[in-house]
Order: structure tokens, then C-alpha cells, then sequence
């Protein structure tokens, strides 16, 4: 399959503005100088990763996206860390609400009776912050960011010189 028969494609949690801003700020405390920073407006936690999708399958997903409702509820981002192996920095919760793990579980069966072909390992949700880092982090305290959720997305990734950008092709809001 052709790129232009196809497009990457994640389900995503996207924070507002402001808090894209927090995890920035406390991003910036880990203090990592050999890494790849993640761009602000790229910052997400991803639900359910696809990869390349035809896009013929594309409206299906579109459509089944209504049929769910997303989490309502604050979600509190508290520590960060790192996964040595991928070699990214992320800042991540301590306690996911239940509605969201129940809500990721739904949304993951729901793209598996399409037919998609998805990965076994258990879901971590984190805001990844940091790519390509040869060093563990400082990991910091920082103030607590509180979320409140009540939305996803379908995304695109997209290359562009100079990174990766992420784009919603499709949102869901709650109780719209």
C-alpha cells in the first residue's frame, strides 16, 4: 500500500491549551539536554495506535466515533518518567479514573470489530515529552495538573521537514 493510499492514524486524548502549557512547564524541570523535544501543539495521550490505515477504512472509523462517548471527568497529570527502551520522556498520572480505562477498552473493541489489527500490550496512558533521550531524566516534583476530559480524537501524523505533526481529522465531545 501507497502512502497516498494510506495515512497514520491514532486515537487520542488531546489537553487544551492550558494545559498543554503546564505539561510544558513541567516538562521543562526534568531537564533534558539531549533529547528531541515534542512540540507543544503535538502533546496527547494516545488511546489506540493503528498505524497506517487505508483510506478506504477511514470513514468506518469516522462513523463509529458518535457511538462513543467519551470519559467525562478530571484526570490529574503528577509524575513523569521515562521508558528506557523507546527512549522517551513522558509525564504521565498515578491514577487513571476508571471511566477512562473502561472508556479505552470500548473504543479498542469497537476498532477491533472493523477488523483492525491492534497491539496486545496493556495501555499506559502518558503525554509523551520527549524523543530520542540517551539519558534518564531528573525526575522532578512538580504541581499537579489537573484535566478535565471530555473529548477525543482521530488523528493523522503526518511528516513534515523538521518533525512529525499531528492533526485532528475527526473529534468526539461529550454529549454533543
Amino acid at each position: 500500500m501507497s502512502q497516498a493510499e494510506s495515512q497514520r492514524l491514532f486515537f487520542a486524548l488531546n489537553p487544551p491549551l492550558e494545559v498543554r502549557r503546564q505539561i510544558d512547564r513541567a516538562r521543562r524541570q526534568m531537564a533534558v539536554p539531549d533529547a528531541r523535544i515534542v512540540p507543544v501543539d503535538n502533546l496527547h495521550i494516545t488511546l489506540v495506535f493503528l498505524g497506517r490505515v487505508e483510506n478506504d477504512r477511514l470513514e468506518s472509523l469516522l462513523e463509529m466515533m458518535p457511538q462513543l462517548q467519551p470519559p467525562q471527568c478530571d484526570m490529574c497529570l503528577d509524575r513523569c518518567g521515562w521508558f528506557r527502551r523507546a527512549r522517551v520522556g513522558w509525564i504521565g498520572t498515578g491514577s487513571v479514573p476508571e471511566n477512562v480505562t473502561r472508556f479505552q477498552r470500548k473504543l479498542e473493541q469497537a476498532i477491533r470489530s472493523f477488523g483492525f489489527e491492534l497491539d496486545d500490550r496493556a495501555w499506559t496512558p502518558h503525554v509523551t515529552v520527549y524523543r530520542k533521550m540517551r539519558t534518564r531524566p531528573v525526575m522532578v516534583q512538580f504541581e499537579p495538573i489537573r484535566w478535565n476530559l471530555n473529548s477525543y480524537d482521530l488523528m493523522v501524523s503526518k511528516q513534515r521537514p523538521g518533525g512529525v505533526e499531528y492533526r485532528s481529522i475527526g473529534r468526539r465531545v461529550a454529549n454533543d
